[in-house]
């Protein structure tokens, strides 16, 4: 007992130690880069300058509108600098998964318009996938037509 109990403890604390790890790559811009393209956005080089500035300028601004001493700009600073990539990241997540709900929601607004109207699933799917532009929504009610169309 006391053993498996020891084992999950372990497991976990190796499970954040990775993810600590994890996030400490993305200071690279270009692993930053490439995560972002993996949500199907572009983040150049000129946008990560861009928000890396917007920060600077901001905590600078911050700093002077409350009168902060030398030391206390500079770890607001580094504190800013060292999230910036966990927040860039997370805004990008939040766009894509937004995408994602309202690709569902159309879909299924749009099924059951279709399926009130003809009554059937195969010519329902074929006129939702008409709303969809290339992407994986579209892709997705292709291949459950291709499925339904051969069995």
């Amino acid at each position: 007992m006391y053993a498996d109990s020891l084992k999950r403890i372990l497991k976990r604390t190796d499970e954040r130690r990775g993810c600590i790890v994890g996030w400490l790559t993305f200071w690279n811009p270009k692993n930053l880069q490439k995560k972002v393209d993996m949500y199907g956005y572009h983040f150049s080089w000129k946008t990560h300058a861009v928000m890396i500035f917007l920060a600077l300028a901001g905590v600078i601004g911050i700093g002077a509108v409350f009168r902060l001493k030398a030391g206390g700009v500079v770890i607001a600073l580094t504190a800013v600098i060292m999230m910036l990539p966990v927040l860039v990241l997370d805004m990008y997540h939040k766009m894509y998964e937004q995408k994602r709900f309202a690709d569902a929601a159309e879909y299924m607004e749009q099924m059951l318009y279709a399926f009130q109207k003809t009554g059937k699933i195969l010519s329902a799917l074929k006129e939702t996938r008409e709303i969809f532009e290339e992407g994986k929504m579209r892709s997705c009610i292709e291949q459950v037509i291709l499925k339904l169309e051969f069995i």
